[in-house]
């Protein structure tokens, strides 16, 4: 498990884990994006799961921070992938 505060407007990268992925907002907002897939919002005490290798990015609304507790049963297997845009962080281009 590991701990993550995010601020209002950060995110990390598309990325994809080799065993999947539970993610639960403790506290503030938080956004969650499968690649394809419309931006999630998670507002404290809600969940989202990312499955095995599916790219996606998660983080913080743009105007408020967010705590993220996640939970990798199988361990940390992460690969980086592109920088998530501001548009596409904005849900102003299509999920591709």
């Amino acid at each position: 498990m590991l701990r993550i505060r995010f601020e209002a407007g950060s995110r990390t990268y598309w990325h994809t884990h080799a065993e999947p992925q539970l993610l639960l907002v403790e506290e503030g907002r938080g956004r969650f994006q499968q690649r394809g897939e419309k931006i999630v919002e998670l507002r404290a005490g809600e969940s989202t799961y990312a499955p095995a290798n599916v790219p996606h990015w998660h983080g913080a609304a743009p105007d408020a921070a967010a705590t993220l507790l996640t939970v990798y049963p199988h361990g940390v297997k992460l690969t980086l992938l592109d920088e998530v845009t501001d548009a596409e962080y904005h849900g102003k281009t299509q999920p591709r």
